[in-house]
């Protein structure tokens, strides 16, 4: 090997003159060579950068999947959001409708209980008005029955002045029959009889009383001993009403009676006391007693002078306070033929108005 010194070994010889071809040949391949290791290294490079892009690609689009799904997921929540709402909300309405339902079933609950109560107390009340009714028709009839009928006690008050002869004519005619009518209605009717004039005249003139009393022989006997007349003392045409009254309704009653006053007069009351005969008749309605007051024509009522004016301006107008005051009727006009009729009329009204006024009562309270 030593040999390329000495020798002149043509690889020695080869090193020094190496031809510009083989330096550019080699040149060229060391060019080429680097040209392919940068080709290669690019390649690499551009195949890692395309795996980096393909890889971030993924990752786009992994992220894109996830951002998509995330979206999907915000969307469903929403909806699911939205959803639960409507859902709370409709429970809401829900709630609420059941509490105006539950308000409202409450409300018809207190109205039923309402009702009941009134239902309940409508039937107490019917049950009432039906005893009230079943009394009053037992009383009714116990009033209207003869057998069982409350007794009557009837006084007559009557002027007994000069103009009221032919009054006193009647009663005496008529008594028997006004008893006996009396007493088929009320066996024990009891009558009694007061006789005014002026209270001027003298005492045994001026009143005259029969009590109370079932004794017709002592009634008719006391009639007729009665005189219609006057003295020169009475000098006005009032008489003393006042007086007769006063000592009717101060008569011996039966607490269980029907109380009857009829008073018979054709002029006013003496001395301006009407107020306290008003006042008299009122004390005895409000004890239960019942007073009339029949109006008989004065004489020279007919002749349209002063006496008829006197007797409508001022007669009539107190004889109509006293009836009204002592809770019965006023009649005006009565002739003899009429008066004991009337009488007997009012002593019946008397006895049956009371009951049957219960029961019309009952039937209508309105009234």
């Amino acid at each position: 090997m030593k040999r390329r010194r000495g020798g002149g070994d043509w690889r020695h010889g080869e090193s020094f003159g190496t031809s510009l071809a083989d330096v550019l040949t080699t040149a060229l391949g060391c060019v080429l060579l680097l040209f392919l290791v940068a080709v290669l290294s690019v390649r690499h490079a551009l195949t890692r950068e395309k795996s980096a892009h393909g890889e971030t690609r993924q990752q786009l689009v992994v992220q894109q999947h996830e951002l998509t799904a995330v979206e999907l997921e915000n969307r469903r929540s929403k909806e699911e959001q939205s959803a639960l709402q409507s859902a709370l909300s409709v429970e809401k309405e829900t709630r609420a409708g059941l509490e105006r339902a539950l308000q409202a079933a409450e409300a018809e609950k207190q109205g039923l209980k309402q009702d009941l109560i009134a239902d309940s107390k409508a039937l107490v009340d019917l049950q009432t008005r039906h005893d009230q009714f079943r009394n009053a028709v037992r009383t009714a009839v116990e009033q209207l029955a003869p057998q069982t009928a409350r007794p009557v006690d009837l006084v007559v008050v009557i002027d007994g002045t000069g103009s009221m002869k032919p009054s006193l004519d009647a009663a005496r005619q008529h008594l028997h029959g006004l008893i006996s009518a009396l007493r088929v209605v009320s066996p024990t009717t009891r009558i009694g009889i007061v006789v005014y004039r002026d209270r001027r005249e003298s005492e045994d003139l001026r009143l005259q009383v029969h009590p109370l009393s079932d004794d017709v022989v002592s009634l008719k006997h006391f009639l007729d001993g009665i005189v219609a007349t006057s003295t020169r003392v009475d000098t006005d045409l009032p008489e003393w009403m006042l007086g007769g009254v006063h000592a009717a309704v101060r008569s011996e009653w039966r607490p269980e009676a029907t109380r009857v006053i009829t008073v018979v007069s054709d002029a006013g009351v003496q001395d301006g006391a009407i107020g306290e005969a008003v006042a008299e008749a009122g004390v005895f309605a409000a004890g239960g007693g019942r007073l009339f007051v029949l109006s008989t024509l004065p004489s020279g009522y007919e002749e349209g002078n002063s006496v008829a004016q006197n007797y409508q301006d001022e007669v009539l107008v107190e004889h109509e306070a006293l009836a009204k005051a002592g809770g019965g009727v006023h009649l005006t006009g009565m002739d003899a033929d009429r008066l004991l009729h009337e009488i007997m009329e009012a002593t019946l009204r008397a006895r049956t108005e009371d009951p049957l006024r219960d029961l019309e009562h009952l039937l209508d309270p309105s009234d």
